[in-house]
């Protein structure tokens, strides 16, 4: 009896050890899963502040585990284009969100480089180039239109069919994928190849760190929209204070402020005997805020926040007492 229970103990011991040493060598999962590809288009839709659509970025590739990883995302967008004088494409906006642009002069004066940075200059010569080409089918249309009927299809038959994608241009990160000109200005939609780095913030979520197009460097996006903001806040500063001016020409000629509840309503009235120009909208997209009676004024944006009364607020220097 003495003997089996022995036996029994040892067999305990012995299926407890296998059980530890089984134990140790199974690899010990990661400490976060892989980010999902649903949850990177999330976090970059929203990135620098911008608003883009779900089906503007497309997610090619997921590396890395844990709290870091680097995505390979296309992003869609489009730039805005003015030709100057001597026939040459010069891009001036880049589309953000629904119905919103940023300058491309305020993003490389918070980036602190030239306007004829590579990536400016490449995708102005990729659009010069898809310009000539549009021109010169529209030439070809023309003239095919002119021929009798029977060379037209004869000719239409002997030349194979294009690819798919056969009227894309490539260059660089950038592809252009379609091209609409107006006078002398242009929208060229894009698909651009990005690479962006991600991680955890304090509250679990996912947050874009850094994002590199092409060859270039990769940009601190942190960085980045603190010196954007900056620069925007400056604009903001030199709208108000325009306001703020034909605000003070208006009362020394009638001998009280503009009474108004918003900056739309206060611009119908300054315009254009006080002021041309037509300033409604602050550099972070929003109506700029406005309350006036006849005595006083308060003239401010609503800052990178869009909450009114808090630090970031931007508020005239000249505001009526």
């Amino acid at each position: 009896m003495r003997l089996q229970r022995q036996r029994q103990f040892t067999l305990r011991r012995t299926l407890a050890l296998l059980l530890g040493v089984a134990c140790l060598c199974v690899p010990t999962r990661a400490a976060e899963k892989i980010l999902s590809k649903d949850a990177a288009r999330k976090a970059i839709t929203r990135v620098a502040g911008l608003e883009l659509p779900k089906d503007a970025v497309r997610i090619k590739a997921v590396t890395g585990t844990g709290t870091a990883v680097e995505v390979a995302a296309t992003i869609k967008t489009a730039f805005r284009l003015q030709q100057t004088e001597a026939g040459q494409w010069r891009v001036v906006e880049v589309r953000a969100g629904d119905r919103q642009w940023e300058e491309i002069e305020l993003l490389t004066r918070a980036l602190h480089v030239e306007r004829t940075t590579p990536l400016i200059t490449q995708l102005e010569a990729l659009t010069a180039q898809f310009a000539e080409r549009e021109r010169i089918r529209a030439e070809k249309k023309l003239k095919e239109k002119d021929e009798p009927a029977d060379n037209a299809q004869a000719q239409k038959k002997k030349q194979p069919a294009p690819p798919a994608d056969a009227d894309d241009l490539r260059a660089g990160p950038f592809v252009i994928k379609s091209f609409a000109p107006l006078l002398s200005s242009a929208t060229v939609e894009t698909e651009i190849d990005t690479l962006f780095r991600l991680n955890k913030n304090a509250r679990g979520q996912w947050q874009v760190l850094d994002a590199k197009l092409g060859d270039s460097a990769w940009a601190d996006i942190t960085a980045l929209v603190r010196a954007l903001d900056a620069e925007k806040a400056t604009r903001a500063q030199a709208d108000l204070a325009a306001l703020a001016g034909a605000l003070e020409a208006f009362r020394r000629e009638r001998g009280f402020y503009a009474v108004a509840d918003s900056a739309g309503a206060l611009v119908d009235q300054l315009n254009p005997r006080y002021t041309n120009a037509i300033i409604r909208i602050d550099p972070w997209h929003r109506p700029y805020a406005y309350t006036g009676t006849r005595a006083s004024f308060d003239l401010r944006s609503l800052g990178p926040d869009g909450k009114a009364n808090t630090a970031d607020d931007v508020v005239s220097d000249h505001a009526g007492r």
